[in-house]
């Protein structure tokens, strides 16, 4: 029987904080990393489609940490598209502690047909000043820091995804 988290919104130190973690960091990356990466893409691309496969995504997760299946406020997903990639923006419930995800961020690169899988992290220094760290997945639990963005923004996370393929040699 699944255990119960009775607060209405999770605090930090709820249980049900796992859940949020994993979401993030293990199951949106597997699914992103499988060989079914393409069929979930495209329910990804659909916005029909997207939230279910989200929110289904969620209550998966929380039966695997055997954690009541709680509805994820403020999980959702939008879809861009540019000439060379596609981006899905997944906002994630807010954040209550380091090193939680404010935001993940898949990319496709169209013409190499690779994924790439980014988290924008809610993190703090000694001096408890928030910082939003931005991280890149390149599999399931195999994750490298690539410094800071400016904000948990949307648009400041996609600037700064774009900076590094910028900068990065061709």
């Amino acid at each position: 029987m699944a255990k119960q988290d009775t607060s209405p919104i999770p605090g930090p130190d709820s249980e049900s904080r796992i859940v949020h973690y994993a979401f993030a960091y293990q199951m949106l990356p597997m699914l992103i990393f499988s060989k079914h990466c393409e069929a979930v893409w495209q329910q990804m691309r659909d916005p029909e489609t997207r939230r279910e496969t989200l929110n289904d995504a969620w209550a998966r997760t929380c039966r695997h940490f055997d954690v009541k299946d709680f509805q994820p406020v403020g999980l959702e997903g939008d879809f861009i598209e540019t000439e060379r990639k596609e981006y899905l923006v997944v906002d994630m419930p807010p954040p209550v502690k380091s090193p939680e995800a404010y935001r993940c961020v898949v990319e496709k690169d169209l013409p190499a047909r690779m994924f790439r899988y980014f988290s924008a992290e809610y993190g703090s220094t000694a001096e408890a000043q928030k910082q939003v760290v931005l991280g890149e997945w390149l599999a399931p639990m195999n994750r490298r820091n690539l410094g800071y963005v400016r904000t948990e923004n949307a648009d400041d996370i996609l600037v700064a995804i774009a900076a590094l393929a910028a900068s990065s040699p061709s």
